[in-house]
């Protein structure tokens, strides 16, 4: 596909007293003007920072330090796998966090949420 639409985002960011600036950049095979542009990056930040959320609620992945070789990225798959199998399993009312426990201590219902993918 053709880039219709490359599109650069500075934000500014105070922490700990010090302030750091970033530039993002995303390309876009529609055309847009400059509101569409940001709604469009802010909906594609939306999506991760929800994700990254759960993945920390679930997993506590912000506690986690796995650093050796492709640890950490091979880590990061499986949790993404897990949470997307376990929010397909809608046979029991339960957070991510405790159908992740339930799973741990009940064979049928790993089973069960596993039966999903197979």
């Amino acid at each position: 596909w053709k880039a219709k639409t490359i599109i650069a985002v500075q934000s500014e960011r105070t922490e700990k007293g010090r302030g750091h600036d970033f530039v993002r950049f995303y390309i876009s095979s529609q055309p847009m003007n400059a509101e569409k542009a940001l709604q469009a990056t802010r909906s594609h930040w939306s999506v991760e920072n929800h994700l990254h959320w759960s993945l920390d609620v679930a997993f506590r992945e912000d506690k986690l330090q796995a650093r050796m070789g492709f640890a950490g990225e091979n880590l990061a798959v499986l949790r993404k796998w897990i949470l997307n199998m376990l929010k397909q399993n809608k046979s029991r009312n339960l957070s991510m966090e405790n159908k992740r426990r339930l799973c741990c201590l009940n064979d049928d219902y790993l089973f069960e949420s596993l039966g999903l993918f197979i």
